[in-house]
């Protein structure tokens, strides 16, 4: 169970910290969000989504990582969800996202909130 506890780690180092290239790291989050999904690690695979979804915003795709995980769910109805249950650590992944993307994409205004 806690291989997928570093499954998330790794992705965030890599995301942040080591400038791995996209396109290898989006195809082994999907089979890191799988075996999430086959242990039942709920939390977890919240946060192999957000990470997920900043890897394809990175990459200038539209697609919604969210509904690997669960159909009709989305970063803001996942953000809603955590913010409603206090899991404060899923709000702050998805502000960080958030502000990542702003960022890389050039919106520094929408980055300094």
């Amino acid at each position: 169970e806690f291989s997928t506890t570093n499954l998330v780690l790794y992705v965030n180092m890599a995301i942040y910290g080591c400038g791995i290239d996209l396109r290898n790291l989006e195809k082994d989050i999907q089979v890191y969000m799988r075996r999430a999904i086959r242990c039942n690690q709920i939390m977890l695979i919240k946060n192999m989504s957000i990470l997920y979804q900043l890897t394809l915003d990175l990459m200038g795709f539209n697609h919604n990582a969210f509904s690997l995980y669960h159909p009709g769910m989305s970063e803001e109805t996942c953000f809603a969800d955590a913010h409603q249950h206090n899991h404060i650590a899923i709000c702050r992944l998805i502000c960080v996202k958030r502000k990542y993307v702003a960022f890389w994409m050039g919106s520094m205004d929408t980055a300094a909130k």
